[in-house]
């Protein structure tokens, strides 16, 4: 999955999304292209079903906009099973461990993602005003995208070595 700019106008505000399991086990997924960890992927992945029974649940979803632990809430309002209101202490520590570990790769990744992006702009800017053919500009275009796919790819890699990371 190519690396894309976070979508600005995003509905859903960015940030991460995790599911903790009824015996405190976290799951998520690196972000999409709009910034964002969809519970609902998460699912997918693991091939669970969405639950549909409040009172018999064995997943809680859980977000943390703007990656802030201030921000920490649960995605469902006056539900929560019992096992997650007696555990919830146990898992906003259990959240804020994982998101430590998570920023720390995700900062690295938007740094490399900068400097690529800003030679890209130095690069396409150059290019302004000149009689480029089709072909040079698609060559950029296409190394810049290999690139960016080349950082996601090694971005994933940091985040399989940290617990609870659903692989595609």
């Amino acid at each position: 999955m190519a690396f894309v700019k976070p979508d600005k106008e995003a509905k859903i505000a960015a940030g991460f999304g995790v599911l903790v399991g009824q015996g405190l086990s976290l799951f998520w997924i690196e972000e999409n292209e709009s910034g964002k960890i969809s519970h609902s992927d998460i699912i997918n992945r693991l091939g669970w079903n969405e639950n549909t029974d409040p009172f018999v649940r064995h997943f809680v979803r859980v977000e943390v906009p703007g990656w802030k632990m201030e921000n920490f809430r649960y995605d469902e309002c006056c539900t929560l099973p019992g096992w997650a209101e007696n555990n919830g202490q146990e898992i906003e520590d259990a959240v804020r461990k994982i998101l430590e570990k998570i920023i720390v790769v995700k900062t690295e990744h938007d740094k490399a993602f900068k400097i690529i992006d800003k030679e890209w702009d130095r690069k396409i800017n150059a290019m302004k005003g000149d009689d480029c053919p089709m072909v040079i500009f698609d060559q950029v275009g296409d190394k810049y995208r290999n690139l960016l796919n080349l950082l996601r790819q090694k971005e994933i890699e940091e985040y399989k070595k940290i617990k609870g990371y659903v692989p595609e």
